[in-house]
């Protein structure tokens, strides 16, 4: 009985990460929904059946049971999810920098530089300027 309670409380809290997931870009959702299937499938029949019915995961979780695929839906959406974080960090690093971007903070800094004598030098500091 205790077992049943400890697998159900696995799968509600999978499940709240699961949702937390889809939202937050870096936080999996998918593995925490397997989790969550596996865990009620362990410990509350209605709950494994709520899932599988459930409008947004359960087609992934049918596909991902009975094919072993990832939705193409969800792949451009992981995609486009990413391309946005990506952007928000890099305008933050910029903001904090002083550069256009980090990448080309570090692409600059391994450039060789010359120098007022003509000759050339290594790349110059790590570190963005202003």
């Amino acid at each position: 009985m205790i077992k049943k309670y400890l697998w159900m409380g696995l799968g509600f809290l999978s499940l709240g990460m699961a949702y937390i997931g889809v939202v937050v870009p870096g936080i999996p959702f998918s593995i925490f929904l397997v989790c969550a299937a596996y865990c009620f499938a362990k410990s509350s029949p209605r709950m494994h059946a709520w899932l599988y019915n459930h409008k947004h995961f359960g087609p992934f979780l049918t596909n991902w049971t009975q094919k072993s695929v990832f939705p193409t839906k969800g792949k451009y959406a992981m995609v486009l999810v990413m391309q946005i974080f990506e952007i928000c960090v890099r305008l933050r690093i910029a903001a904090q920098c002083g550069c256009a971007d980090a990448s080309g903070c570090v692409w600059r800094a391994r450039l060789r530089e010359n120098n007022s004598t003509g000759t050339l030098r290594g790349g110059c500091s790590w570190v963005c300027t202003p």
